[in-house]
């Protein structure tokens, strides 16, 4: 079997999800290439023997799926929807399977109208061996990166810049990263305001450089100094490489997201893989990606309108339980990485992939 991942040259997620999927594919003895699409579509006649997968949204159709199709190749896509559908409902009943990241992403196709019956989970890969707990190299090198020093600042900046000092003293780092607001970050510092305030914590929130974000981060933090929490809040915000994205990780202790939609949750397993436990709610595929009580504490949720939305007493509850008790926290990060690679890992991922593969190629 030969396989081709199609990609679209804005979906930097879907190339990450797609350079995954390859990496175990490969190690798994698989021919496979990846191509990234931009406005001119390849000569699909190279690739008339393959599998061809597109890999986005729903709303990429018309440029991923539709040109292999014409072509008369065999495709099968791997598309997720978080929020809804809004057009090709009869284009994709039409198909003869189509594969999503996650019971919830299926939830969605199918309550906007797609046939239950013409869709498969397939979870994410996550590359086990690119997200993996730090060594104490890579940890110091975070803490130096990231932390201005008692002796450089004085009293001048708040001690959540201190995080150099913070792991010193044993204070417990939380972390959010993606669109935090989109993440449940308000919600977040609502349940951290409601928690003893003796309690120590600092909670580090990772923005994207965009109009919507950055007015996002505007509110998220006059919530925080409204809650009186504003010191121990810290925002960073930018277009960053992996592996600044690793060292972030490296430095926390907790990551915490509370998505109001989300179709798989790629930080929450990467977080697992890097040794952390994790502290999310019971909606979207947030409760598909962190197993309870094993690699992670699993809050309830609550709707706001048609959003839902983490329960913040619930939330306060979880919170206030793994930091007052570093020994569950040290034994549901322990657990983290070994429970999701056998579940998302590239061996785990390889495995599933070629047996829906070979379920829609001879089925």
């Amino acid at each position: 079997m030969k396989i081709l991942l199609l990609v679209t040259s804005a979906g930097y997620s879907f190339t990450v999800q797609a350079q995954a999927l390859r990496a175990a594919l490969v190690e798994a003895g698989v021919t496979v290439e990846l191509l990234i699409v931009n406005h001119d579509q390849p000569d699909y006649s190279r690739y008339a023997d393959y599998l061809i997968i597109p890999i986005g949204a729903w709303n990429d159709y018309e440029q991923i799926v539709v040109p292999p199709l014409t072509a008369g190749c065999k495709v099968l896509p791997w598309l997720v929807a978080d929020a809804k559908v809004e057009r090709y409902i009869a284009e994709f009943n039409n198909l003869p399977q189509l594969l999503t990241t996650s019971e919830y992403a299926k939830s969605i196709f199918v309550r906007d109208g797609v046939h239950a019956d013409k869709i498969k989970v397939l979870y994410e890969c996550v590359d086990q061996d690119v997200w993996q707990p730090p060594t104490a190299d890579q940890l110091e090198l975070a803490l130096q990166m990231l932390s201005i020093d008692d002796d450089a600042r004085g009293d001048q900046l708040p001690s959540s810049f201190g995080l150099r000092a913070a792991k010193t003293n044993h204070i417990p780092i939380l972390f959010t990263m993606g669109k935090p607001t989109a993440k449940g970050s308000l919600e977040i510092m609502q349940a951290l305001a409601g928690i003893d305030p003796t309690i120590p914590w600092i909670y580090i929130l990772k923005g994207w450089p965009s109009p919507t974000d950055f007015a996002d981060g505007k509110t998220e933090l006059e919530l925080a100094d409204k809650l009186g929490i504003g010191p121990r809040v810290r925002y960073i915000s930018g277009a960053f490489g992996g592996p600044f994205m690793h060292l972030l990780m490296q430095v926390c202790d907790i990551y915490i997201a509370a998505a109001h939609s989300e179709s798989f949750g790629l930080p929450l397993v990467e977080a697992q893989l890097c040794g952390k436990m994790v502290i999310t709610h019971a909606a979207t595929s947030n409760k598909e990606t962190v197993t309870n009580n094993v690699t992670g504490l699993i809050a309830h949720s609550t709707m706001d309108g048609q959003t839902p939305k983490a329960d913040i007493k619930s939330l306060q509850t979880q919170l206030t339980t793994v930091l007052t008790n570093n020994t569950l926290r040290q034994q549901l990060s322990s657990q983290a990485r070994e429970t999701v690679i056998n579940r998302f890992g590239k061996a785990a991922i390889a495995k599933q992939f070629m047996a829906l593969a070979e379920a829609f190629l001879h089925g």
